[in-house]
């Protein structure tokens, strides 16, 4: 019981945190999304060179787990973002951006797969 009562406190801390308007949550959730799109486009950017040149195996491998990461923190914001949205009412210019967003998404990972052809990567 008292590790129950923990976690709701923990989740009425966080929550309160998070603006109350769900434009603002909305807002503040493609942001968040836009940002982990630049940081995956930067972990694809340092990836390629060393991939494509066939520099050091072990650093190549790190890198490409680095975009791998980024690309799945991507679609997992992408994704609470969209759960957000739900609950708003969204402009035209928001919902493309929605959809961009998702695109861009499932392209990085679509990539990922190409480098890194694993039974654990999920498929959306």
């Amino acid at each position: 019981m008292l590790a129950t009562a923990g976690c709701r406190n923990l989740y009425r801390e966080t929550q309160s945190l998070y603006p109350p308007n769900c434009c603002d949550r909305l807002n503040l959730r493609i942001a968040e999304a836009r940002q982990a799109e630049k940081n995956t486009l930067q972990a694809q950017s340092v990836l390629h060179p060393q991939w494509d040149n066939g520099q050091g195996k072990p650093e190549a491998q790190a890198q490409a787990d680095r975009f791998a990461t980024a690309a799945l923190d991507f679609r997992r914001r992408v994704a609470s973002a969209r759960d957000v949205a739900m609950d708003c009412e969204c402009s035209a210019k928001v919902e493309a951006e929605l959809e961009r967003l998702q695109q861009r998404a499932t392209e990085l990972l679509q990539t990922v797969r190409l480098l890194r052809p694993e039974p654990d990567m999920p498929e959306k």
